[in-house]
């Protein structure tokens, strides 16, 4: 993800407090070993020569009370221009995200209308690597203590570690791209990889919450000769959102929850910075709601004005993370 969309969404990664298990060395090879040669199969902007373009289509549930779902597609495009610029396109109903980073310069441009579902939040998360199950193993208390093991998982062969704890990574030990992550609840899973050159790309991408299939990524990838003229030029970018400008000041305790998950909810400020009004939008693990209801309610923000001395309300979206750690923070 490219610096501009992370920090365009503000994002509070809620670190349950679980007591991380020490591990004992059962074997010399470093999972980060492994974790390197993944990483060096995937595209990124170094390719040189190569310019490329890679398209996912989502489809994807969000559990909204736990009886009914809410379904939809989104689509996912990457144009790197190697060295010079990466464009990010996503789109689903009426949300509509370009990010441009100018490469050379290090500067990056968004604009943006509606508001990014919770699928597709999630999903640009782990796309290519399982990004939160990666925090978990490094956030462990001994990570480069943290044996391989070799696993069978549904008549597969894979070389696997996890924390004993809440996370377990998996590596195809033949091609040596990423198989499968999990953390607590949640599962990514990454299958059916294609090449580009040296690199390679999965071309389907399932996220399950338990045994419920929460999303289906399809997924392919293109060498591009070049693209098409003022292809990456920026135009009148997207205003700042309500939260850039009045951050956070003042967190609550977060309690721990023994479950992963990921919540959007719409909130209303008032002219104190306290938060008057809370909807929740969307929610991929219910049993993480009233967790995330009452962390909000208790939020406290630097207070708005129109103008100078003229107080304010704001009302905007707002994403909240739980992610295990051994040591409960906020980032």
């Amino acid at each position: 993800m490219s610096t501009a969309l992370r920090s365009f969404f503000l994002l509070l990664t809620g670190l349950l407090a679980t007591a991380a298990a020490s591990a004992q060395v059962m074997t010399s090879h470093n999972w980060q070993r492994a974790l390197t040669q993944a990483r060096n199969l995937l595209p990124d902007t170094s390719l040189a020569g190569e310019p490329y373009h890679l398209h996912y289509d989502l489809h994807f549930r969000i559990p909204l009370d736990g009886h009914s779902n809410q379904e939809a597609d989104a689509t996912y495009d990457v144009y790197v221009d190697p060295h010079r610029f990466r464009r990010t396109d996503m789109a689903s109903g009426s949300f509509h995200m370009t990010v441009v980073d100018d490469l050379q310069h290090q500067t990056s441009w968004h604009s943006m209308t509606g508001d990014m579902p919770l699928g597709l939040y999630d999903f640009e998360d782990i796309v290519l690597e399982p990004r939160p199950v990666l925090f978990a193993l490094e956030h462990s208390a001994t990570p480069a203590l943290l044996p391989m093991h070799r696993r069978v998982l549904e008549g597969s062969l894979y070389g696997c570690v996890d924390d004993g704890e809440m996370a377990m990574l998996c590596f195809d030990p033949f091609t040596h791209v990423f198989a499968l992550g999990q953390i607590l609840n949640q599962t990514y899973v990454y299958a059916d990889w294609i090449p580009l050159r040296s690199h390679a790309i999965p071309s389907l991408i399932r996220i399950y919450d338990g045994k419920t299939l929460l999303l289906t990524a399809n997924g392919k990838i293109e060498v591009f000769h070049r693209f098409a003229p003022l292809f990456f030029t920026q135009t009148a970018p997207t205003p700042p959102t309500p939260i850039e400008n009045r951050p956070v000041v003042s967190f609550p305790q977060l309690k721990a929850t023994p479950w992963y998950g990921n919540a959007s909810l719409r909130i209303t400020v008032d002219e104190e910075g306290k938060v008057s009004h809370t909807e929740l939008v969307e929610i991929d693990n219910n049993k993480i709601k009233h967790a995330a209801m009452n962390f909000i309610r208790d939020l406290r923000f630097r207070p708005a004005s129109e103008a100078p001395g003229t107080p304010a309300t704001f009302t905007t979206l707002f994403y909240l993370r739980y992610l295990p750690r051994a040591n409960p923070s906020l980032r």
